[in-house]
């Protein structure tokens, strides 16, 4: 008769282990869907930004006095870039 307790703690114990990875995955796949959200809505304007300043950038002499404030912004804007590729990139489950 022990072991028939023991079968069924076990089979318990097994449950709730299964039902706590469940509940761990779940919360994984609402934060990657909240961080993707987020990475998106960053990414439409970041992309207008770099657009229009590299476009600036490309009609301008580097001796105009606005030239190192628009390779700032550019700077900048590469860098929000990086971190919303290191966000997406957080998303991926290891195998």
């Amino acid at each position: 008769m022990s072991k028939i307790r023991e079968g069924k703690w076990e089979t318990i114990t097994e449950r709730q282990q299964i039902e706590e990875k469940l509940i761990q995955a779940e919360k994984m796949a609402a934060v990657g869907k909240l961080i993707s959200k987020i990475a998106h809505e960053i990414n439409n304007p970041l992309v207008t930004i770099l657009g229009f300043v590299q476009l600036y950038l490309s009609e301008m002499s580097q001796d105009d006095p606005k030239y190192k404030d628009f390779k700032k912004i550019e700077a900048a804007a590469l860098r929000c870039r990086e971190v919303v590729k290191g966000l997406s990139g957080s998303l991926k489950m290891p195998a």
